[in-house]
C-alpha cells in the first residue's frame, strides 16, 4: 500500500477530538502567558525588582498579540490552520524558554514572542471549528473552546505557584513548555488525520469556512475582550500584592500573620 492510499484510509478527526485539542492547546497558551503574573513575587525577589512591574509583561504580550493579529491573521490560508496553530504554540514555547534565561533583560523579549505566538492561535481555531463543526452545534463548539481562556488562567494559578515554591520558578516555565509540546503533538495527530477529509473532496466545506469572515472577526473580538479582562485582573492582583507587601514592610510587621497594634 502506498503512502497516499494510507492517508486516504485514515478517518477524519472527530468533533470531540477537535474540540478537546483546540481547547487544550489554547488553555496551555493562556496558562503560559499567566505563569509570570502567578509567580511574580518569586521572580521579583530573585532579580531584586518590584513585583508590580509584572504589568509590563501583560502590556508587551498584548503588543505582540496585536501585531500578530494585524500582520499574520491570514497565515492559515497559506500554511493551513493546524500548521499555523503549531507555529503559534512553538513561538509561545520559545518565549517561555527565553524568559528562563538567567537575566531580567530576557523577560520582556520573551513576553513579546509569547504575544506573537498567541496571536496566531485564534484565526486557525475559528477556521477549524467552522470547517468541521455541524451548524446545529457550532455555537456550542465555539463556546466550549472559549472556556480555554479562563481555564488556562486557573491552571496557571494552581500549578505555577506550587511548582515555583517546591522546585524553583524556572520549572514552572518548563512545565508550561512541556504542556505546549503536548498540544503541538495533538495538533499534529489531528492534522495527519484531517488530510483524508481534504483528499476525499470535502473542499467545499473549506471554502464555506473561509466564506464567513464575520464569524471569525466576532470570535477574535470576543477572544480579545476576554483576554484583556483576564490580563487586567492578573496585573491588578499582582500590583495589589506588591503594594500590600511594601506597606507591611514599611509598617515593620512584614512576615507576621496579623498586623501589630
Amino acid at each position: 500500500m502506498n503512502p497516499d492510499s494510507a492517508v486516504l484510509l485514515r478517518p477524519p478527526p472527530s468533533l470531540a477530538f477537535l474540540v478537546f485539542t483546540l481547547t487544550f492547546s489554547h488553555a496551555m497558551s493562556v496558562g503560559s502567558m499567566m505563569v509570570l503574573p502567578a509567580i511574580a513575587p518569586v521572580v521579583a525577589a530573585e532579580y531584586g525588582i518590584d513585583p508590580s512591574l509584572v504589568g509590563y509583561h501583560i502590556s508587551v504580550v498584548s503588543i505582540g498579540l496585536i501585531v500578530s493579529l494585524v500582520l499574520f491573521a491570514s497565515l492559515s490560508r497559506r500554511l493551513g490552520s493546524a500548521r499555523t496553530a503549531q507555529i503559534g504554540q512553538c513561538l509561545v514555547a520559545a518565549g517561555m524558554l527565553c524568559a528562563v534565561l538567567p537575566s531580567v533583560g530576557f523577560l520582556l523579549p520573551g513576553s513579546l514572542v509569547i504575544g506573537l505566538g498567541f496571536g496566531l492561535l485564534a484565526p486557525p481555531a475559528s477556521v477549524l471549528m467552522m470547517r468541521f463543526s455541524p451548524p446545529a452545534r457550532r455555537n456550542l463548539v465555539f463556546s466550549i473552546q472559549q472556556t480555554s481562556v479562563p481555564l488556562g488562567g486557573v491552571i496557571a494559578a494552581l500549578a505555577s505557584p506550587a511548582i515555583a515554591v517546591n522546585f524553583g520558578w524556572r520549572w514552572a516555565f518548563i512545565y508550561a513548555v512541556v504542556m505546549l509540546g503536548m498540544a503541538i503533538v495533538l495538533l499534529q495527530l489531528g492534522r495527519t488525520s484531517g488530510r483524508s477529509a481534504h483528499a476525499t473532496g470535502r473542499r467545499g466545506r473549506q471554502r464555506a469556512a473561509y466564506a464567513g469572515p464575520s464569524t471569525s472577526k466576532t470570535l477574535l473580538l470576543a477572544h480579545w475582550y476576554t483576554l484583556c479582562m483576564q490580563s487586567c485582573h492578573s496585573g491588578s492582583a499582582a500590583a495589589s500584592a506588591a503594594i500590600n507587601q511594601r506597606r507591611d514592610r514599611n509598617a515593620g510587621h512584614f512576615g507576621t500573620p496579623f498586623p501589630r497594634p
